[in-house]
């Protein structure tokens, strides 16, 4: 690969975050938007999954790492969208970078992409749909407590 004046000549990628290879290879598992490469490490010491495992790919820069690896490949692994489903979503990755890399944005991009392009094993889909309707079930309870509290207001007066 030629590197371009603005490119960093590790990663291929140029200085101001966007990738320098066009678009994504033929069949690639990601849409069009790609995330920026960086090399510094302050994000290690400050993301709870990294600290646990110790391992790179479950660091917000293995993650973009793995973004990247998603524009180039057919087809995502299990072992892929582990990595990006261990992340806790604390977002103290975003504060402890000095370049402003936006971990946040781009994993709240990456997430919708994993729900589009993996096939998730049957009990793992099953799993997520009772915790998405005990989230709804929540949240109604929330409106039905909040209009008993007005209506036991009313009565007080």
């Amino acid at each position: 690969m030629a590197i371009s004046p603005g490119t960093d000549s590790a990663t291929g990628s140029r200085r101001d975050g966007a990738m320098s290879s066009g678009g994504p290879a033929a069949g690639a598992a990601w849409d069009e938007q790609r995330p920026p490469a960086q090399a510094l490490i302050f994000c290690l010491p400050s993301c709870p999954t990294y600290a646990l495992w110790g391992e790179e790919m479950d660091s917000p820069r293995g993650r973009i790492q793995l973004m990247q690896l998603g524009h180039e490949q057919s087809e995502l692994s299990s072992e892929m969208v582990g990595h990006f489903d261990s992340c806790l979503g604390c977002m103290a990755c975003v504060t402890a970078c000095p370049s402003g890399v936006k971990y946040d944005l781009l994993l709240q991009d990456t997430r919708p992409q994993l729900e589009r392009n993996f096939r998730r094993p049957v009990a793992d889909r099953a799993f997520r749909s009772v915790a998405r309707s005990l989230r709804e079930l929540d949240r109604s309870a929330r409106a039905v407590r909040w209009v008993l509290t007005i209506t036991e207001s009313n009565y007080d007066l």
